[in-house]
């Protein structure tokens, strides 16, 4: 009966109707995020996130780290504001939701031709197909494509089916690239990659003056993206979240055993 009543808590949150937070926007050439005294817990559990503070600077690469499970999916949900959350997020990007190049797990492709599961409804102009051969060639798609029937123009499957799981995550990555996104937003985004693919995405992208203006916040659980990375926010098994350098974390005895645990890691 207790557990029933927990639950029939849960059901009745569904149909609640809260009112929208509304986006805090105020244009700033300093940050592309900042978030004050964030706190966040799911119902009738402890606080996932408490008294959070984070200011995100245009350009800037950072990683969320930690094991699975530790919350950081949660965490890039609430800073986009798909959580409820207690404290105050701002964005430094006007229309930032159009602005947002997003990859999550639970994205897929859609049936059609490839080039509008990558632009959408933009139209097809000698700029935009350039932007869109250096993205599929920065997740080193372009060979795979060229040997479609219609290459770029090809037909796709409903949920890609004609693809590997490893292909249609290189394209939504791509896909984040385009479309005048200023926001990255990677959420596990090479989990059907080994290293040697994720190490060379890494740098075609994260290495290319082109994408240098872009900025990046990437949910993880491997290592090798440490390199690339401004800043790291790590979240231990405990749920503590430290942001820092990778040099200033190493002085955190958990991110220390998480760097070790997680060097000779070959394939997820």
């Amino acid at each position: 009966m207790s557990n029933l009543s927990v639950y029939s808590k849960k059901v009745q949150s569904l149909f609640t109707k809260d009112e929208q937070r509304q986006d805090k926007v105020i244009p700033n050439n300093d940050y592309i995020l900042k978030a004050q005294d964030v706190s966040f817990g799911f119902y009738g559990n402890r606080q996932v996130i408490k008294d959070f503070n984070l200011t995100i600077r245009p350009g800037e690469k950072i990683a969320i780290l930690g094991e699975s499970g530790s919350g950081k999916t949660s965490l890039l949900n609430v800073l986009l504001g798909v959580y409820k959350y207690q404290g105050d997020i701002y964005y430094g990007i006007k229309d930032f939701r159009k602005k947002l190049g997003v990859v999550t797990q639970n994205m897929n492709l859609t049936s059609g031709p490839l080039i509008k599961n990558l632009i959408g409804n933009s139209s097809i102009t000698p700029k935009i197909m350039d932007e869109v051969n250096y993205a599929i060639s920065a997740v080193n798609m372009m060979e795979t494509i060229d040997k479609l029937p219609k290459k770029i123009f090809s037909n796709l499957f409903q949920n890609g089916k004609n693809l590997s799981g490893g292909q249609i995550q290189r394209l939504l990555v791509a896909r984040s690239l385009l479309n005048d996104s200023k926001f990255l937003v990677w959420d596990e985004p090479f989990s059907n990659l080994d290293n040697l693919n994720r190490e060379k995405i890494y740098s075609n992208i994260l290495n290319s003056a082109r994408y240098s203006d872009k900025t990046l916040i990437l949910s993880s659980h491997h290592i090798d993206c440490v390199k690339y990375m401004d800043r790291i926010i790590f979240i231990s098994s405990r749920g503590q979240i430290s942001v820092g350098s990778d040099e200033e974390l190493r002085n955190n005895i958990e991110y220390q055993r998480f760097i070790g645990i997680n060097k000779g890691e070959n394939n997820d």
